[in-house]
């Protein structure tokens, strides 16, 4: 469960050579772009055909960054047929564990930010090329960009 209510099935897709990530709900209609070098974030909106730029700050990407946070190592587990290293993270702003792979990719997580409880556990991994417009909105697309807070 995604804390603000997302449950079921996510689909998620990684650029690891971009930093670029992709989350799309089998429920929903939406599906968020996540640029890290850029601290972009994207809301699709495939009924509406819109692309909604959210604004970010620093502290809203530490929980896919893990910036700052304290690893500590706990063993090691198998998720979705692929072996990982289950560590405990502590942080400003929140505690949890999380399995990764020796390549970098989240398995498992459960844990609190700021408060509100999360986790995820993959059923499945395919490694492979993704298809470049899966990190852009698709052409046909209007663009909103709401403001960050205080900026005219």
């Amino acid at each position: 469960s995604v804390p603000g209510g997302i449950d079921g099935p996510l689909r998620v897709s990684w650029d690891s050579a971009r930093q670029r990530l992709r989350a799309d709900a089998a429920s929903r209609p939406q599906a968020i772009l996540v640029d890290l070098p850029h601290r972009t974030a994207t809301v699709l909106d495939s009924t509406m055909r819109a692309a909604v730029a959210l604004p970010v700050r620093e502290r809203d990407l530490q929980p896919l960054t893990l910036a700052g946070a304290r690893m500590t190592r706990r063993g090691e587990d198998k998720v979705a047929g692929l072996a990982c290293t289950v560590w405990d993270v502590q942080s400003a702003r929140g505690t949890g564990t999380v399995c990764v792979t020796a390549d970098g990719v989240p398995l498992r997580a459960d844990g609190a930010v700021d408060g509100r409880r999360g986790s995820f556990t993959a059923a499945s991994v395919v490694y492979g090329a993704v298809a470049p417009g899966l990190f852009a909105p698709p052409p046909g697309y209007f663009n909103l960009n709401i403001p960050k807070p205080g900026v005219p």
